[in-house]
C-alpha cells in the first residue's frame, strides 16, 4: 500500500547563521482518507526543536516550524542533523536538516554598477574585507547585479567602468558594512581628471593607484588611461590605512613632468594645478658616446606603495641633448631606464634609482664618461649567505654613482679564485659580472677577475678589474667586502677633454669593506702602451687625481688601485675612457 503521508521541502537548510534564533516552515501532506498523527524526533536533539506531534487530516496539509537556536555556546562550523516523524500505523518520512554557524556575524551585499548614462554595466568588482584581507566571495544574477554574504566590517569596494572614450574609477575605500547593503557602483559620480601645468608638453596619461593595509598584506586596485581627461574618479571619503595616489605623464623634447598626488584616506577631487616651484626640477645633461648620431630612449616611473604610480612612459631624446624633467617630491623611489641607440642599435642602458624628498634643483649627468665597475644601489650585489657566494657587478656604469650600466655587446672572461684555484667561473651577460659558487666554510682569501673587451662603441673599449678578499662561512646574508673605483672627469657632452693641459679628475671608492688604506693611479695616453703615475689629492669624499694631457693624445686610459685595511684589494682598467681634442 502506497505511503499517504510525505513532507515539503525535502531537506531544510538554514544557511548561515551567526547567534540568533531563525525558524523554516515545514509542511506535511496527508494524501490518504484517514487521518495521521505522527511524533517527531530529532537527533541529534538540542540544536534545533519542532513540535513533539503533529496531526494531518485526511487529504489536507499541517505547516509547522522547525527552529534552529544559535547562541554562543556553539561552536562555529557546519551542523546537520535528521528528523524523523512517523505514526502508529507505520508511515514514516524523514528529512535532513542542515546549517553553518558563523563565527561573526554576516550580512547580505548587493552590488549593482551603471555607466555614464546610468544604464547597467557588467563590472567585476574589487571587494577586500580591510580587517581581515579576504576577498569576497561573488555571486552573479541574471538581472547583472552580484550578491555576496561576507562578515560585517570595512571593506574596499572598487570597480572600473569603460566606455569608448572614458574609464571611470569608482572606489569606496572603507566601506562599512553592519546590516544588509546595496552598494552602487556609480559612473555618474565619477569627476574628469584635470592636470594643468606651466609648460607646453604632451599628454601621456594618468593612472590612478589605491592602497589598503590588511592583516593579509596590501589590496590593491588600480586604473590608467593614454590620456588624463579620459580618467575619470569618484572623489570619496576613506580610512586612515587606505592610500591613493594619482600619477600622470606629461613630455616633450625640452621638458617633462612625472607627476606623484598622494593622499592618506580617501581619494580627492581629481584636479591639480601643480606649480614648477613646488616641484623637483632635475637638469638632465645626456652625452654622447662616439662620433655616430644616437639618440636615448627613456622612461622614468616612482614607486609608491610597491606599485608603479605613473603610466608606463618612454621619450625618444637626441644625445647629446638637455631637457629638464619635473618630478613631484616625497619618500617615493624613482627608477629610471635610459638606453642608447645608434639608429636602430641598441648600444648601452643606464639605470638608477633615486628620490626627492623635497622640492628644488638638481643636475643629473647622463652617459659620461668613465664607463665602468658599478656598484651603485641598483642591480648589484655581492654577498654570501651560509657557504654561497653571489656576485652581479655592472660594467658598464657612467660617471654618475647611483648609476649601473650595461653593454649588451661585451665579451671576456670570469672566474672565482681561493687563493691560485679557480672555485667557479663566471659569465658577462649584457656586461654585467654574474658569478656564484658554493665556498668551503672556513676563512680563505679569495680572488674575483674579470677581462672584459666591446667593439660596439670606442669608449671603455677593454675593462679589466681584478677584487682581492677575505671571507668565511655566515649565518645571514651579508655583504661582501668589495669596492670598485669610480673616475668623474667633467668631459664635456662628447665626452672629450682638452689636450694640451692640466686636468683633474674626481676619483671615488664605492662598495663596502674595511677602511680605504691607500690609493694608486696611472694614466695612459696610448690606449695602454705605457703608463704614467697620476698624482692624487685628497678631496671631500675622495681624490682628485691631477691628469697632464699630451698636446698629441687622443684619448685617455686609466689603471687604479684601491687596498683596505683587511688586506682587500680593488685593481682596475679601463681603455680609452674619454677623448682629447
Amino acid at each position: 500500500m502506497r505511503q499517504p503521508v510525505h513532507v515539503s521541502p525535502g531537506a531544510l537548510n538554514f544557511g548561515p547563521i551567526h547567534e540568533a534564533s531563525t525558524t523554516r516552515d515545514l509542511t506535511f501532506h496527508n494524501t490518504g482518507p484517514n487521518p495521521v498523527t505522527l511524533k517527531t524526533a530529532l537527533d541529534p536533539p538540542g540544536l534545533f526543536t519542532v513540535d513533539p506531534e503533529i496531526a494531518v487530516p485526511p487529504r489536507s496539509t499541517v505547516t509547522t516550524r522547525v527552529r534552529a537556536d544559535i547562541n554562543a555556546s556553539v561552536r562555529p562550523g557546519p551542523y546537520s542533523g535528521r528528523l524523523t516523524a512517523s505514526s502508529v500505523d507505520g508511515w514514516r518520512v524523514s528529512l535532513p536538516i542542515a546549517l553553518t554557524k558563523e563565527a561573526v556575524p554576516h550580512r547580505n551585499v548587493t552590488i549593482n554598477a551603471l555607466d555614464s548614462n546610468g544604464n547597467p554595466f557588467t563590472a567585476y568588482p574589487l571587494c577586500v574585507n580591510l580587517d581581515t584581507g579576504e576577498r569576497c566571495p561573488f555571486a552573479y544574477r541574471e538581472d547583472g547585479t552580484l550578491r555576496t554574504r561576507v562578515p560585517v566590517g570595512r571593506y574596499l569596494v572598487a570597480t572600473n567602468v569603460f566606455e569608448q572614450d572614458r574609464v571611470s574609477a569608482v572606489v569606496h575605500p572603507g566601506l562599512e558594512i553592519r546590516e544588509d547593503t546595496t552598494v552602487t557602483l556609480d559612473a555618474r559620480t565619477a569627476k574628469q581628471s584635470s592636470v594643468t601645468l606651466e609648460r607646453p608638453v604632451d599628454d601621456q596619461g594618468a593612472m590612478l593607484t589605491v592602497a589598503c593595509d590588511t592583516p593579509a598584506g596590501k589590496a590593491m586596485f588600480g586604473a590608467t588611461t593614454a590620456r588624463t581627461p579620459e580618467l575619470h574618479i569618484t572623489p570619496a571619503a576613506g580610512t586612515p590605512q587606505c592610500r591613493s595616489t594619482f600619477g600622470t605623464v606629461h613630455q616633450s623634447e625640452l621638458d617633462s613632468y612625472h607627476l606623484v598626488f598622494h593622499q592618506s584616506g580617501g581619494i580627492p577631487d581629481p584636479t591639480w594645478r601643480p606649480k614648477d616651484a613646488d616641484l623637483a626640477a632635475v637638469r638632465a645633461r645626456h652625452a654622447v658616446q662616439g662620433g655616430r648620431p644616437q639618440k636615448v630612449v627613456k622612461s622614468t616611473a616612482p614607486i609608491v606603495d610597491g606599485w608603479f604610480a605613473v603610466p608606463y612612459n618612454t621619450t625618444t631624446l637626441p644625445q647629446p641633448g638637455t631637457r629638464t624633467e619635473f618630478r613631484s617630491p616625497g619618500p617615493w623611489t624613482w627608477y629610471t631606464y635610459a638606453n642608447t641607440f645608434s639608429g636602430d642599435t641598441f648600444l648601452s642602458q643606464q639605470l638608477a634609482h633615486t628620490t626627492h624628498e623635497k622640492p628644488g634643483r638638481t643636475t643629473e649627468r647622463w652617459n659620461a664618461a668613465v664607463f665602468g665597475p658599478s656598484l651603485a644601489p641598483v642591480d648589484s650585489a655581492a654577498h654570501r649567505y651560509h657557504d654561497t657566494m653571489f656576485f652581479q657587478i655592472p660594467l658598464y656604469g657612467d660617471q654618475n654613482p647611483d648609476h649601473a650600466g650595461f653593454m649588451p655587446g661585451m665579451t671576456g672572461t670570469v672566474g672565482l679564485y681561493r687563493d691560485h684555484d679557480l672555485l667557479s667561473p663566471g659569465s658577462l651577460p649584457y656586461g654585467n659580472v654574474s658569478a656564484w659558487a658554493q665556498a668551503p666554510p672556513e676563512p680563505g682569501r679569495y680572488r674575483l677577475v674579470v677581462d672584459a673587451t666591446q667593439e660596439t662603441t670606442p669608449l671603455s673599449s677593454r675593462i679589466t678589474a681584478e677584487w682581492v678578499f677575505h671571507s668565511a662561512r655566515t649565518t645571514d646574508q651579508v655583504p661582501l667586502p668589495l669596492r670598485v673605483i669610480r673616475f668623474a672627469p667633467p668631459v664635456d657632452d662628447e665626452n672629450s677633454a682638452p689636450r694640451g693641459r692640466e686636468f683633474r679628475v674626481p676619483v671615488t671608492v664605492q662598495g663596502t669593506g674595511a677602511p680605504v688604506m691607500g690609493i694608486s693611479a696611472f694614466a695612459s695616453y696610448d690606449e695602454g702602451g705605457t703608463w704614467r703615475p697620476v698624482h692624487l689629492l685628497p678631496a671631500p669624499g675622495g681624490w682628485e687625481a691631477v691628469l697632464h694631457h699630451p698636446a698629441d693624445a687622443g684619448t685617455v686610459s686609466l689603471r687604479a688601485t684601491a687596498t683596505d685595511a683587511d688586506g682587500g684589494s680593488v685593481s682596475q682598467t679601463v681603455l680609452r675612457t674619454y677623448y682629447l681634442k
